[in-house]
């Protein structure tokens, strides 16, 4: 692969560089009913333009593809289109992004997959592949709940998605367990950051796709304590979709937080709003 060009846009990197991101408009958050409604002919209709273009069958019966696709949502349209705005701005400021690692999620996935289909828009040789890594998967609070068969990157790749189906993960989703602990997470938080850095060469940039739960992985894999959980449940709920963090390598084994290439994505709220209302004007 040849490496994309550095301009003066976004600065070079002096080290290492990683790039976290988080995935786009989740469908669920646009309408929390949207498998009942996509489903309830027994095949996907979209009823709504902000609902995906197509929602596959993810096993071999409707009840089981609906639980699936429940308990691992993909994008909203929104979150498909802005993903690749993304990815065409950081193409645009010639960030450099030489390995993609992302969350077995959906979301995570298609966020990954329409950031390289942005980035590789512009003219310039890249072969980005998408390194599924199990380990960025996010915190179940606790609760119990098994994690979401998620889609093997065998079929993923398949389907079109660029997946590097070769990888193995550093961490085994047998490993995540539903019960997991706050301090559990913590571990392996900086487990799959120690792991992923270790796979990084030299003046390399990777982009890291997750969940915001992760956002503090980073820190804690060079040295800061874990936030106490009521903060840290705060900063979660406030980061907001496409938002991304970055961290440079000054020195071998020295870390440190710089501007991202790109701030956080702003858009206004559109809700639905029924015609039947103006009958009522």
């Amino acid at each position: 692969m040849e490496r994309l060009k550095i301009s003066a846009l976004y600065p070079e990197a002096k080290g290492r560089r990683v790039i976290i991101m988080r995935h786009g408009e989740r469908v669920d958050e646009v309408d929390p009913q949207w498998v009942e409604k996509s489903f309830k002919t027994g095949k996907y209709e979209r009823y709504n333009l902000n609902m995906p273009l197509t929602a596959p069958f993810r096993a071999e019966n409707l009840i089981d593809s609906k639980i699936d696709w429940s308990a691992d949502p993909g994008l909203s349209t929104i979150g498909h289109w802005t993903a690749s705005l993304m990815g065409m701005k950081l193409s645009k400021l010639k960030v450099q992004i030489d390995q993609v690692f992302c969350s077995p999620a959906m979301r995570c996935v298609q966020t990954a997959s329409r950031v390289i289909e942005g980035y590789e828009s512009l003219p310039h040789a890249v072969n980005l592949k998408i390194q599924i890594e199990q380990g960025l998967y996010e915190w179940g609070y606790g609760r119990g709940y098994p994690l979401p068969r998620f889609v093997e990157p065998k079929l993923l790749a398949e389907g079109g998605t660029p997946i590097d189906i070769y990888y193995k993960s550093a961490i085994s989703s047998n490993d995540i367990s539903p019960e997991e602990t706050y301090a559990d997470f913590n571990r392996r938080s900086f487990n799959v950051m120690d792991a992923i850095v270790k796979q990084m060469f030299r003046k390399s940039s990777a982009l890291i796709v997750t969940h915001a739960p992760l956002f503090d992985a980073f820190n804690l894999f060079i040295g800061k304590s874990p936030k106490n959980l009521e903060d840290w449940c705060t900063r979660v709920q406030r980061t907001p979709h496409l938002f991304m963090i970055t961290y440079e390598e000054t020195r071998k084994g020295k870390w440190c937080p710089i501007k991202p290439p790109i701030g956080t994505f702003c858009h206004a709220e559109n809700g639905k709003f029924s015609y039947k209302m103006l009958k009522k004007l």
